[in-house]
């Protein structure tokens, strides 16, 4: 078993720089960043 701290990234490994949350879609299950959803939501505005 091999662990990983911030101190000590071997060459093919690196620092999560990604969004701190994801969201998980209720419905397809897509688990992506809360901007995408927003933008999603922004373009198909369906009444």
């Amino acid at each position: 078993m091999e662990t990983y701290s911030d101190d000590e990234l071997s060459p093919f490994h690196l620092p999560y720089s990604g969004p701190a949350i994801k969201v998980q879609c209720g419905a397809c299950g897509l688990i992506e960043d809360e901007k995408t959803f927003i933008k999603l939501a922004e373009f198909d505005k369906r009444t």
